[in-house]
């Protein structure tokens, strides 16, 4: 069973009442369009880049970096820094037309790092011809469509943007990992205003079911799925991920930090803080609360091992 406890969630969001977020406004220009390209070009982007936004480094395969320009790129920030280059070179290229041509030839040409092509180069491509062809058969081939479709609303009976990207094989994740991610992009750019703004979930990856479980507002009565013991299998991936959002969600109602913006903290603190393998404790920000700090042991404690996925 994966419980809740509700007693550490509390504690955790009084912590976080006290911690400043810095809002990251995505208008990095190596990673992400400029707010004055044209707005189909700039919905298309993020579509197709989310879309194929999951892990690109799982152990036993070569880490995803590389150098360019003379700064070091890795895991999701070198895939965006791919992107972005293929944007400024063509733009067409994330279109409908050309994405149900695509390739697994293709991937591989385009991300691909010093260490070489990016996993799964197959599946992402699968993913992106799926997402060019409902465009085109739904939508007309345009975002900004599918947009207007969701009628300013994340969820609705009559297909809020999140019920509607389901369709899409990339965003078919039960626990809406790539679906509220790429609300929150969309919402952040001012290219999508949604009314129902109290709807808004954390997108739950590995990095925030880590932190979950070491913090302790997330317990299990079987800890060989947080110790690299075996495998998760399909249903406990999503009622472990599902749960996590639950936690997050209370912490943000009672924090007061937007869930995009306790995104934008959890998802950087276990990548740099947090992480996989000795994790940085000494620099945690959440030390007072995090039940990991004060117990060594649960410093070994991991996300559940979960593989074949391109949910997140």
């Amino acid at each position: 069973m994966i419980k809740i406890i509700w007693r550490q969630v509390e504690e955790l969001a009084n912590v976080f009442r006290r911690i400043s977020i810095k809002i990251d406004p995505l208008t990095d220009p190596q990673l992400y369009p400029s707010i004055n390209d044209d707005k189909e070009n700039v919905l298309r982007y993020f579509l197709v880049m989310v879309a194929l936004d999951h892990r690109t480094q799982i152990p036993g395969y070569s880490y995803f970096s590389s150098k360019i320009g003379g700064k070091e790129f890795s895991g999701a920030f070198l895939l965006y820094r791919l992107g972005k280059i293929m944007y400024d070179n063509d733009s067409t290229f994330f279109s409908p037309e050309r994405l149900v041509k695509i390739t697994k030839k293709d991937v591989e040409k385009w991300l691909v790092s010093d260490t070489g092509v990016v996993r799964d180069p197959e599946v992402r491509a699968g993913l992106l011809k799926d997402l060019g062809y409902k465009l085109i058969k739904m939508y007309n081939g345009s975002v900004e469509d599918l947009i207007r479709q969701s009628n300013h609303r994340l969820k609705d009976d009559d297909g809020g943007l999140i019920d509607r990207l389901k369709i899409f094989r990339a965003y078919e994740d039960p626990v809406e990992k790539k679906s509220y991610l790429l609300a929150k992009f969309l919402i952040r750019r001012n290219l999508f205003h949604p009314i129902d703004l109290h709807n808004m979930q954390l997108p739950i990856d590995n990095h925030l079911t880590r932190i979950a479980i070491r913090t302790g507002i997330i317990e299990s009565d079987d800890y060989t799925l947080f110790t690299n013991m075996r495998e998760a299998i399909y249903e406990e991936d999503i009622i472990i991920r599902l749960q996590v959002r639950r936690a997050y969600k209370k912490i943000s109602e009672i924090s007061n930090h937007a869930p995009d913006k306790l995104d934008d903290y959890l998802w950087m603190h276990g990548k740099f803080i947090c992480t996989y393998q000795n994790p940085k404790c000494d620099l945690c920000s959440l030390q007072s609360a995090c039940l990991a700090y004060k117990n060594v042991e649960r410093r070994k404690l991991q996300e559940h091992k979960y593989i074949n996925t391109w949910y997140y």
